[in-house]
């Protein structure tokens, strides 16, 4: 079981990777490869990366987040259930994935603000200062 999923390997769900692993958790980050920036020329308002190419930015922090020992997969999360008992079961591919926490910085495949029935929806908040994460499911189904 992961300590936390990360849905979206973006520059918020690497740098909420890259947050976690410092914090000793097993961070899993699930991605489909598909970026939103892509089309970008460059990258705004990121400390000391102006201008930077998406594709290069995505490249370092996967790099760097892997050397915190975070993994990375590539794949499309269709289904996020909480379980009983506290967690999420998560499908990835057909591949059923356990976590504690999911954090959601990507979008879970078919899920419209419109009908998230059968989807969890997430809001999350870090707290770094005790190392814990937390998910908020009073918006979720």
């Amino acid at each position: 079981m992961w300590d936390t999923v990360i849905v979206g390997g973006g520059p918020a769900g690497l740098s909420a990777a890259l947050v976690l692993s410092r914090c000793c958790r097993r961070v899993l980050v699930i991605d489909d490869a598909r970026p939103r920036n892509a089309r970008a020329h460059g990258v705004h308002n990121f400390l000391t990366r102006e201008g930077t190419p998406p594709a290069r930015l995505r490249t370092l922090a996967r790099r760097e987040v892997r050397r915190r020992g975070v993994t990375l997969r590539r794949g499309r999360v269709t289904a996020a259930v909480r379980r009983r008992g506290g967690g999420f079961d998560l499908t990835a591919d057909g591949r059923r994935v356990a976590t504690r926490t999911l954090l959601g910085c990507g979008a879970v495949a078919g899920c419209r603000s419109s009908e998230a029935r059968g989807l969890v929806r997430i809001a999350a908040r870090l707290q770094p200062l005790t190392g814990k994460s937390r998910v908020d499911l009073r918006k979720s189904l």
